[in-house]
């Protein structure tokens, strides 16, 4: 049985990157970040980010697709992700992120971005883990992508540069047992991600 039987991705770049994860990890419940080969991504490159945790309390911000700064209206790669969340660690995106690497599993969450505009969309965010070279789950590799239920699917060119997201609200979120069980559920609130970055001081780039 695959570890996605039972998951409804809504888009099926979703469901590609899933599958992509799955084909990776061999006889092993969490493959190497090593094995991840961007010319086998493509077409999903500009949605995907890439998380690293780099301490119990800080996570790095490794990538951001040019799909998500367009949408988002900045480009945050090389941040600590700390600085744009509402609660620091007790943001439920935080324990999200912190409960993939600790069980290890994946993720799946609909959320609603409001933009400066007052427009808005549904987002659909997957994630996986992925593991250092000693083998310890330390990498985040997830897809942001509007989902077909968007508000704006037929004015996208309202979510231009421009715009900025100023709000995002958690509707739906799901873990996906990998092999190692599921943690415990964490309940949708307005509290998942305040990316208002125009807002945020600017923080130098961490060298990699």
């Amino acid at each position: 049985m695959s570890a996605m039987d039972g998951i409804n991705f809504d888009r099926k770049e979703s469901a590609s990157f899933a599958e992509y994860w799955q084909s990776l990890r061999k006889d092993e419940l969490v493959p190497a970040k090593s094995r991840l080969d961007p010319s086998q991504l493509k077409h999903l490159l500009p949605y995907i980010m890439i998380f690293e945790k780099i301490s119990d309390t800080s996570f790095l911000i490794r990538l951001v697709g040019t799909e998500i700064v367009r949408r988002r209206g900045a480009d945050i790669t090389g941040h600590k992700l700390e600085a744009y969340l509402n609660a620091g660690e007790e943001s439920p995106f935080w324990k999200n992120l912190m409960s993939v690497l600790d069980c290890p599993c994946g993720f799946l969450t609909i959320s609603i971005e409001t933009y400066t505009k007052g427009t808005q969309s549904f987002i659909e965010l997957s994630g996986f883990p992925f593991a250092d070279s000693e083998g310890v789950p330390r990498f985040i590799v997830s897809l942001a992508i509007e989902s077909s239920r968007s508000f704006n699917r037929r004015n996208k060119s309202l979510l231009m540069s421009q715009e900025r997201t100023t709000r995002q609200e958690w509707k739906f979120h799901q873990f996906i047992d990998i092999g190692a069980g599921l943690p415990e559920p964490i309940i949708p609130t307005k509290q998942g991600i305040a990316p208002v970055y125009q807002d945020q001081p600017k923080r130098a780039r961490t060298s990699s």
